[in-house]
């Protein structure tokens, strides 16, 4: 597993302010929140279509009341994953402990983009404030250097076509 200092000084991952350095990841800051709003498909063969999401807007004092269901998260920070590094997502154990999950899949090597992506499952209704830390990317290094990451969710583009303000 890598250290934090190894993602931001190989440029793992990007944009990160010294309070989200941990030991042996990165913690993400949330940006903003979407709901999902439409239905998605998963073909046998091809590409996934992905269903629209309607980003939520933060309150005055910067907080999000979130209720049961699922969410997708954006944090500030981004990632460009070389050839010999994967990642995953973890949630934070204060998000854990207060009933909540995130979850991510596998981030291949050869992906980046500005502004990772997850999702999270609310269990419990939680107050969120921007900018919180709420999950933790951790990294390692594969046994030899991969096929370079090509797919449709290359630099979050389909994602970032999905959203739309909310209504």
């Amino acid at each position: 597993m890598l250290t934090s200092r190894q993602l931001i000084e190989e440029g793992i991952i990007t944009n990160v302010p010294e309070e989200c350095i941990a030991q042996v990841g990165i913690d993400l800051q949330v940006e903003y929140f979407s709901k999902i709003v439409g239905i998605g498909f998963i073909p046998k063969t091809g590409k996934t279509i992905l269903p629209k999401y309607e980003r939520l807007e933060w309150e005055e004092d910067n907080t999000i009341m979130l209720q049961p269901g699922s969410y997708e998260v954006v944090f500030v920070q981004g990632c460009n994953f070389p050839e010999d590094v994967a990642g995953t997502i973890i949630h934070r154990s204060s998000l854990l402990r207060s009933g909540d999950l995130l979850m991510s899949a596998e981030f291949d090597p050869g992906f980046a983009t500005d502004h990772i992506g997850s999702f999270m499952t609310v269990i419990t209704p939680i107050r969120i404030e921007k900018g919180a830390r709420l999950g933790q990317m951790v990294c390692h290094r594969t046994e030899q250097r991969a096929d370079l990451y090509q797919g449709q969710w290359q630099g979050d583009i389909q994602r970032l076509n999905q959203v739309t303000a909310k209504a």
